[in-house]
């Protein structure tokens, strides 16, 4: 029988029903009208138009057709170990954030906001802030995000309790290595199954 100390050590438990790739809501009592939720095929535009939008701040940089976000999708259904949410605030789609699992850690990525709304970035950060505490709290793991060293996501996770922790380049791109401070995990999150 595991401790809860063993619980929090293995990271592939902080996903819900982790045999298949489940539905799942985070909220926060303490931040009301914010919630994450993970992503179906009705998503699937929002996504493409992010990731297109900001394709200069990723390694990825080609546009994304509709047939290569579909195909991405097909594969993330598969991938028990990957998950990608959509952030809402006050029921409006304002962004995503995705984390998976690489390396005994969770890797934060496409983490987009729709830059047309003036609440969005406060609704951004709450959702960082409930995915980081809800990380936290069901594994030990560390949570890094790997990013362009020009990406203004770099600053802003600053701010929400990232430090970088190393730098490096792929395919001539300089990149920056952030983790997470677990001491600034500061919600409780409930988790509702869709």
């Amino acid at each position: 029988m595991k401790s809860n100390d063993d619980h929090r050590s293995d990271p592939r438990l902080a996903y819900p029903l982790a045999q298949m790739k489940s539905r799942f809501k985070l909220s926060a009592p303490d931040v009301p009208g914010v919630e994450l939720e993970t992503i179906d095929r009705r998503h699937l535009d929002l996504l493409r138009t992010l990731k297109n939008a900001h394709r200069r701040r990723f390694f990825f940089q080609d546009e994304i057709s509709e047939a290569a976000q579909q195909q991405w999708y097909d594969g993330y259904c598969e991938r028990p170990d990957d998950w990608m949410l959509i952030v809402r605030g006050r029921q409006i789609d304002t962004g995503c954030i995705g984390y998976r699992l690489r390396d005994d850690a969770f890797d934060l990525y496409n983490v987009l906001r729709d830059e047309r709304g003036p609440t969005h970035v406060r609704t951004m950060s709450a959702g960082l802030d409930i995915l980081c505490s809800y990380l936290s709290a069901v594994s030990t793991a560390p949570i890094r995000g790997r990013v362009l060293a020009d990406n203004p996501v770099v600053r802003w996770s600053k701010g929400r309790g990232f430090a970088a922790v190393a730098t490096g380049t792929q395919d001539h791109l300089s990149y920056v290595v952030l983790e997470f401070d677990r001491r600034r995990a500061r919600h409780r999150v409930d988790v509702t199954c869709l």
